[in-house]
């Protein structure tokens, strides 16, 4: 019973994340400084939802990596002038490339990493 009912909760939790960040970002269109943009409450959200995965998920005795790897690709849509883009970058090809073995997919992650301008040096040694 557990394991059918897995998976559409996982649905429903990626639907609901999509829909909350799509009315945050929508509501929110305003182009502030960079310095500021950190203060926002689509940055804030983005904060909590990157270490509910890093800590949840990935470190839980389910590790649900598809998971991870869906909720890390909202936060890339959803959240384009974050200072955690690289580190988000750098999470999604790790869990793609090592734990779900897509290579191809890890690469076009890092790929895009490389070519987004938003991405500080720091994070771009790791790629």
């Amino acid at each position: 019973y557990e394991t059918t009912k897995q998976p559409a909760i996982e649905t429903q939790l990626i639907v609901m994340l999509k829909q909350c960040m799509q009315m945050i970002h929508s509501s929110s269109a305003v182009r502030l400084h960079t310095f500021a943009c950190k203060y926002r409450d689509i940055a804030v959200y983005a904060r909590i939802l990157h270490r509910g995965v890093t800590n949840v998920l990935e470190k839980s005795h389910t590790k649900r990596y598809s998971l991870c790897c869906e909720i890390y690709r909202i936060l890339l849509q959803a959240q384009p002038y974050s200072y955690d883009r690289g580190q988000w970058f750098v999470r999604l090809a790790l869990i793609l490339h090592h734990h779900l073995k897509q290579c191809e997919a890890a690469f076009t992650v890092c790929d895009d990493a490389l070519t987004d301008s938003f991405v500080v040096c720091a994070d771009r040694n790791p790629l």
